[in-house]
């Protein structure tokens, strides 16, 4: 038998499936969409900054924060008025405060001797989740004044509370040792579970709740290539279903993953490229997306606060949408569009049917030029739609 596929057969397979079926690595399906908070590292004697990244337009801002040496681990408050996070005035011990976007209403929450870092914050927002040193748990209330400071009988590295503030989620890294394991801990009942146990000398280092408590994001070191490598996993909030998202980049480090609110993408840090930025994928770890491509470096976890609705997920938002159901992990245009639905077989999108069958080529093949213009497609790609379009039956009478 021969097992040799033509040109034509690719191009059909490249056109029934959608507009295009092309790897993660090869296109981008849209970004996330809203407004991101970070910390970046300009130098190694420059104090850190905390910046919000707004992808609608690509505008990067300074919170304006005086007096820190190291400013980490940012959070937005739920309703967007807030962000939480973990800074060393100098060289002296970590402590969580919160601060408006703007920079205004500083507050420092916590006092204490040793490092206070790692906050998060549940839906109800009422109180603030954080880790001390030796990953002792603790949770303060989140208005400025609070003074009840809670401590609880575990300890659990990079701790990340669930949305309904139940739960906390966590590794035992540096604590038992660095080959660590996922676990999570009841904080009504005080039991301590563990979801998943790291195999031969890898471990699992960060666990990051969806939004909607059924998922974690995880940060896994694979310790069986040289050297270790950071990887982006997912799993069931049981720690069942563990998939490593990330198999494909065996050269970089990804780590400190978090999620948007719509459950929709995946934030996290990556040095692909020689430099750490921000990047964005899909919870299958597809339409991966450089998100800041700067000369600084660009650490996590970040947090997204979604400013626009995008029901699709096409990354273009439903007030901006002109094609609205897009297929999941489609390639559109900046009006959310695919060639698909600019150019649909029963007709013209406007409307009737199609005149003949070259009416419908010359749509098709107008639109993916369109698209390979602006770098939305290749040429190869390109030629294969509209080799498809040219074999296929649409518009003949």
């Amino acid at each position: 038998m021969n097992t040799l596929i033509t040109r034509f057969e690719i191009a059909a397979i490249l056109f029934v499936c959608g507009t295009i079926c092309v790897s993660h690595s090869a296109a981008q399906s849209g970004k996330p969409l809203g407004k991101i908070v970070y910390n970046t590292i300009v130098a190694e004697d420059v104090p850190e900054q905390l910046r919000i990244l707004d992808t609608a337009n690509n505008q990067v801002t300074v919170v304006p924060l005086q007096g820190f040496q190291v400013v980490r681990e940012p959070v937005w408050f739920p309703v967007g008025d807030r962000i939480a996070f973990h800074a060393n005035v100098g060289f002296s011990a970590a402590n969580i405060y919160t601060v408006r976007p703007d920079g205004s209403a500083l507050c420092q929450l916590t006092s204490g001797g040793g490092d206070f870092v790692t906050p998060t914050i549940p839906t109800s927002a009422e109180r603030i989740f954080f880790q001390g040193v030796g990953g002792d748990i603790f949770s303060v209330g989140s208005l400025c004044g609070s003074t009840d400071l809670q401590t609880y009988p575990v300890r659990l590295s990079y701790a990340h509370v669930s949305p309904n503030g139940r739960y906390v989620a966590g590794s035992d890294w540096g604590i038992a040792s660095f080959q660590s394991d996922g676990f999570v801990y009841d904080l009504l009942t005080g039991t301590l579970t563990k979801i998943i146990a790291h195999q031969g000398g890898n471990a699992f280092v960060q666990l990051a709740w969806s939004f909607d408590g059924s998922k974690l994001a995880v940060h896994h070191i694979n310790r069986s290539v040289t050297p270790p490598n950071g990887e982006i996993w997912t799993m069931d909030a049981n720690g069942a279903n563990p998939v490593n998202l990330t198999p494909d980049w065996p050269d970089s480090e990804e780590d400190s993953p978090s999620w948007s609110p719509d459950g929709q993408w995946i934030l996290f840090p990556s040095n692909r490229g020689g430099n750490w930025d921000l990047w964005a994928m899909r919870p299958d770890g597809s339409s991966r997306t450089n998100l800041t491509s700067s000369p600084d470096i660009e650490a996590g976890p970040a947090a997204i606060l979604l400013t626009s609705n995008d029901s699709d997920g096409d990354g273009v938002p439903d007030d901006s949408d002109e094609c609205p159901n897009t297929p999941p992990g489609s390639i559109v245009d900046a009006h959310g569009c695919t060639i698909n639905q600019l150019c649909p077989c029963e007709g013209p999108s406007s409307g009737g049917v199609w005149k003949n069958h070259g009416q419908y080529v010359s749509c098709v093949a107008k639109n993916a030029e369109a698209f390979l213009s602006a770098g939305l497609i290749t040429e190869d790609q390109k030629d294969a739609i509209v080799e498809a379009a040219a074999q296929s039956s649409c518009g003949k009478k």
